[in-house]
């Protein structure tokens, strides 16, 4: 298999090691909507659902001492908690998020645009090509009464839809292998060694289109653009 024959190539001493890690399952982690709860308050709802969770300090992640179906997470419902990556949550600490005009792509499952919007009182703008995905984020945005611009574009080709005004704060939430992230066994699955060499050129072209999308003294963010 060709991610076996890649990691024996990068790391014979321990590529069956992180073969292994590979096919472990991740832990569930849960962002709580600070606009509605407090990690701690969460953790006492949960608690009493005989469930064991912890909280990470400086951060309304919650991680889950066993995963479970998201309809038993109390509150999920009424947007009060999500499942997310603390990988994930912490894009919001670079952002350093004010209330200004932000903007974020691709916004896959919306979730990192909602942890934006949990944070600050912002215009966002959230932009993906593909109307499936671009959906799913209006569904979460509206789980948690939350609202962005949700605009159906190619954000490497910003002139076809972008007014021509900088954004402040950029989230560039760029495709990428994931083959840093153990736990995701099922990327030998689902792409190729050639899947994996086209990603580093879309990358660059994402990042050079948002660049010129941003204000002067703005912040610009690509997180694990691996």
């Amino acid at each position: 298999m060709w991610l076996a024959d890649r990691l024996r190539a990068d790391w014979p001493v321990r590529w069956t090691q992180l073969l292994a890690a590979g096919d472990a399952q991740a832990p569930m982690w849960l962002r709580v909507n600070s606009r509605l709860a407090s990690t701690d308050d969460y953790l006492g709802t949960f608690s009493r659902r005989d469930r064991r969770a912890r909280g990470t300090a400086g951060a309304q992640a919650v991680v889950l001492d066993s995963p479970c179906d998201v309809g038993e997470l109390p509150g999920f419902a009424e947007g009060r908690v999500s499942v997310q990556d603390l990988g994930a949550q912490c894009v919001a600490f670079p952002l350093a998020l004010l209330t200004a005009s932000e903007f974020s792509m691709p916004a896959p499952r919306g979730g990192k645009t909602a942890l934006m919007l949990e944070r600050a009182d912002l215009k966002v703008v959230a932009v993906d090509v593909d109307p499936k995905r671009l959906a799913r984020v209006g569904e979460n945005l509206r789980r948690e009464n939350l609202a962005a611009e949700l605009v159906n574009g190619d954000a490497t080709v910003p002139e076809r839809w972008w007014n021509g005004v900088p954004f402040d704060r950029i989230l560039l939430d760029a495709p990428c292998s994931a083959l840093a992230s153990f736990a995701a066994s099922d990327i030998r699955l689902r792409k190729s060694p050639s899947d994996i060499d086209k990603l580093p050129q879309l990358q660059s072209r994402l990042l050079h289109s948002a660049w010129r999308m941003l204000a002067p003294g703005g912040r610009l963010v690509m997180p694990r653009a691996r």
